[in-house]
């Protein structure tokens, strides 16, 4: 629960009030409070008794206001006419010492100060105590738990999880859609909790605890170390759906690349027929010349860009003298050949073959 720090207008004839009031004055130059009051301003700089060495030397009494009193923030203030240095608490940083000060520092008269420009005062300072405060406490714990928990959020705490394919990334990912707002009894087994990354830090929203306050409020810390407990129960669940979808990944990009190869071979042998040539491919080529020039024939004619005709003629006598002669494609079809042309290799290859298995 949030606790509003508000500064008093007057003190009053309590025991600590009454302390303050007589140190007040024995640190002042006046000989009486209400005139010893207004030799006093608030600085600005506040302290908390966490800080340890950023506390200034001079305070000797840290985790007390001047009253004696235990306090968790202690407030700056000075006397502008010895120059005497204290601090007192929250309860006791009276709107006079704020008002001086922002007159001061803002040039106005310090009739024109605000009630509410006195709260904004102390809200500014006071928050920026907590923020550090609670960085200081918790600071490492939060950004370790939260960079180990981060991903898992945006992939459970979500609505309309669905496995698809994500053209950009190349992969299968969760499709899904953050869940700004949670539902259920808190630790319940019908908790559904609000993303941790749509309240702390993300772009879209416009509310991200991170810039609106600065640190996370309880709600949010508490989601947090919960989540992480979850997730680390739930390790091997989730390791078992992330070799799920690499899996699926691999088996996509296999396939695309299969398509890619057949989509290439159709665009060759469309161009073969075209110019009225064998399909042919660089290994038809007995010596390594031709190996070279039929591969790189090949790779042109695979993108569907033409030959020069220089090319188409050069291409034609190394296929002539490459090719099976009619003779070899005979007598491979009276072995029971019933595939395409191909190379003079090829043929005396494949009739050693057929005529092995034909004398089996």
């Amino acid at each position: 629960m949030e606790v509003r720090i508000e500064a008093r207008r007057e003190l009053g004839t309590g025991h600590y009030d009454r302390k303050l009031m007589e140190r007040l004055v024995a640190l002042s130059i006046a000989d009486n409070y209400n005139e010893a009051k207004d030799e006093w301003v608030a600085t600005g700089e506040v302290w908390w008794e966490g800080q340890g060495g950023n506390h200034p030397e001079w305070l000797k009494h840290r985790g007390e206001c001047l009253c004696g009193h235990y306090v968790k923030y202690h407030f700056h203030i000075v006397n502008t006419e010895n120059g005497v240095h204290e601090v007192v608490g929250s309860d006791h940083i009276n709107t006079y010492m704020i008002a001086r000060e922002i007159s001061e520092s803002e040039g106005l008269d310090i009739e024109a100060i605000t009630e509410d420009m006195i709260k904004e005062w102390m809200n500014v300072r006071v928050e920026g105590m907590k923020r550090e405060a609670w960085w200081k406490s918790n600071g490492k714990m939060f950004k370790d738990v939260f960079e180990e928990i981060k991903e898992y959020d945006l992939r459970l705490n979500v609505r309309e999880k669905n496995v698809v394919w994500n053209t950009r990334e190349q992969r299968y990912t969760y499709d899904t859609v953050l869940r700004k707002r949670g539902s259920g009894t808190f630790g319940s087994p019908d908790y559904e909790m609000s993303s941790i990354v749509w309240r702390w830090n993300h772009p879209d929203n416009s509310r991200r605890q991170r810039d609106s306050r600065g640190y996370p409020n309880e709600r949010l810390w508490n989601d947090m170390m919960f989540f992480w407990t979850q997730v680390r129960q739930m390790k091997e669940q989730l390791d078992a759906e992330d070799a799920d979808l690499e899996k699926r990944t691999q088996a996509m990009l296999r396939m695309q690349s299969q398509n890619v190869q057949v989509k290439k071979q159709n665009s060759f042998e469309e161009k073969c027929h075209y110019f009225g040539i064998p399909v042919f491919d660089s290994d038809w080529g007995f010596t390594t010349w031709d190996k070279n020039f039929l591969g790189d024939m090949k790779r042109i004619l695979t993108k569907g860009r033409d030959l020069t005709h220089r090319q188409q003629e050069t291409l034609i006598k190394v296929l002539k003298r490459n090719t099976a002669t009619e003779k070899q494609m005979k007598y491979l079809q009276s072995l029971g050949y019933e595939g395409p042309i191909v190379s003079k290799n090829k043929a005396s290859q494949l009739i050693g073959e057929l005529v092995m298995q034909n004398d089996l």
